[in-house]
């Protein structure tokens, strides 16, 4: 595996760790340069930043990003993955009427609230063009065709509900799936949980007729479910390193860690290490532990794990929207 940094370094500063040509000016002041993180220089710029940053001093580098790059060796070996969900939206559900409860939730950083009610989203708000989409409070949204796949392919370790705009909507829902429902000759009920499930949803979504043109009328067009995940959740290794910015590289500091250790820092910034595998038969799950901030709309987020399988899926299907890095067990690491 290959791992760099690329740094947007200030101009001011660059000349002490870089040569001239080193980089590329992006402007009069910011110079992006890219450095793997073994070359040696890299430690000493986080030690200064860090230095800085407890001085009340001006930073060295106005952002940083890290990318790593796997052999087709690497990938075809790897026996989980993690994935970064790259669609994204500037809303949340809580905005909308999503219901959420603290209850059993964490008193110190407020992780692991749940939530009581249907997500509710503007959505058209959400991306067009991506398969996979979250929201500013980490809630995981695909479109109806991702959906579809995923029941077809017979993944497991997830549930799917529909997305509405908003908590005025569900009385007429619940008209069009009860009627549709009782519509159903007794074989065909029998091959779905529920009028609200998300298979009876997508089935009569196929069939034309009066009340799928209402369900779409009601949602506006465009037909969004939540992915959630159904199964046990995994164990975060100490090897996993977070941190609050690219300083935590070197220094175990965070002002997020939570004492009772639900949420670790504001960022994940090695590679995934678990402390044991997916259960059996699960393509999906989340971290126990989690990373971020409960502030305002923002919500510390668990980690999604994936199996090789879903991994497959998602790129043998063409969707877009997720980043796959290679997962590791503990004693594997």
């Amino acid at each position: 595996m290959d791992e760099e940094v690329e740094l947007r370094f200030y101009e001011q500063h660059a000349n002490r760790y870089f040569a001239p040509t080193e980089g590329v000016r992006l402007s009069e002041w910011i110079r992006k340069v890219v450095l793997p993180t073994s070359d040696p220089r890299l430690r000493a710029i986080l030690l200064e930043e860090s230095n800085r940053a407890a001085a009340g001093a001006e930073p060295l580098f106005a952002g940083s990003v890290i990318q790593r790059r796997y052999s087709e060796a690497e990938l075809q070996s790897a026996a989980q993955f993690s994935v970064t969900v790259k669609g994204f939206s500037e809303q949340a559900g809580e905005e909308h009427g999503t219901g959420y409860s603290g209850a059993g939730a964490c008193p110190v950083c407020h992780a692991g609230e749940r939530q009581t009610t249907r997500l509710y989203l503007r959505t058209r708000g959400l991306p067009a063009r991506t398969s996979m989409s979250r929201t500013l409070a980490n809630e995981v949204v695909v479109p109806e065709a991702v959906a579809r796949s995923m029941l077809k392919a017979a993944l497991g370790g997830f549930s799917l509900s529909l997305v509405l705009n908003k908590p005025a909507q569900e009385p007429a829902l619940g008209s069009i799936l009860d009627e549709a429902w009782a519509r159903l000759s007794a074989a065909d009920r029998a091959r779905h949980v529920a009028p609200g499930s998300s298979g009876f949803i997508l089935d009569l979504l196929e069939t034309p007729g009066e009340q799928t043109e209402a369900l779409r009328a009601l949602v506006r067009g465009r037909v969004l479910f939540q992915l959630d995940v159904s199964g046990p959740t995994v164990e975060l290794a100490r090897a996993t390193v977070t941190g609050d910015d690219l300083t935590g590289l070197i220094t175990a500091q965070s002002r997020y860690r939570c004492p009772m250790g639900d949420t670790w820092a504001l960022n994940l910034l090695s590679e995934v290490v678990l402390a044991g595998p997916l259960a059996p038969g699960q393509d999906i799950a989340r971290t126990t532990q989690y990373v971020g901030v409960h502030r305002g709309l923002l919500r510390p987020r668990q980690l999604l794990i994936v199996s090789p399988r879903f991994r497959r899926w998602f790129l043998e299907a063409g969707w877009r929207g997720a980043d796959f890095e290679v997962a590791h067990l503990a004693d594997a690491a």
